[in-house]
């Protein structure tokens, strides 16, 4: 690969996707106490004010529901804040540079071409919904995780990392899954390669 190809998986910083995750967790918050503790009008003015609660629902139960909310709706929050997410990857003739955060704080990761390995993690679910990534890896450097299944993403990775791009369009392509031209022209390469007679 003789020029530079660049990535851009985000503009937002590090500080301010946390910042959103904590400002998020306020207003659920928020939102679960008005629910557990609102209160409705008495009915004799001498009666005092009682939190209400769903009908045939005792306060252990509805308490219980409402943590139950909270912490679906507080980890995937705190997963995506504080787990590890890239932000930009550039590649050139000899090396790749993954700029990305990790608990709130900024990483780069630069990886020899000559020394790295690119691999594939391909997966399908029960809802027949393909997750499939790139696994960078080398001695000494941070495991870069990179997903798949953005055509502008996969399109740039296909000249970064052909191999493992080519791994990925055949997958594809045994699933039964659309392959892209630029995928498709990976695998046309190999079968080109295959028919043309030996130097």
């Amino acid at each position: 690969m003789s020029n530079s190809v660049e990535i851009v998986f985000s503009t937002y910083g590090c500080g301010i996707r946390s910042i959103g995750t904590f400002i998020l967790m306020a207003l659920l918050l928020t939102f679960i106490v008005i629910i557990a503790f609102r209160r409705s009008p008495p009915i004799d003015p001498e009666e005092k004010i009682a939190p209400t609660f769903p009908q045939g629902v005792d306060r252990l139960a509805t308490y219980s529901i409402l943590a139950l909310v909270t912490l679906a709706i507080a980890a995937p929050a705190f997963a995506m804040a504080l787990g590890q997410s890239n932000t930009s990857l550039v590649a050139n003739g000899s090396q790749i540079e993954v700029q990305g955060c990790v608990l709130a704080r900024p990483f780069r990761a630069v990886f020899d071409r000559a020394e790295m390995s690119a691999t594939l993690r391909y997966q399908r679910r029960k809802n027949s919904r393909v997750i499939a990534s790139l696994i960078l890896r080398q001695q000494g450097q941070r495991t870069v995780r990179v997903g798949l299944g953005e055509g502008l993403v996969d399109q740039k990775l296909a000249e970064v990392v052909p191999e493992a791009m080519r791994s990925y369009a055949q997958q594809l392509r045994e699933d039964g899954e659309t392959v892209a031209p630029y995928l498709r022209q990976l695998l046309d390469e190999v079968m080109l390669k295959r028919t043309l007679p030996a130097a």
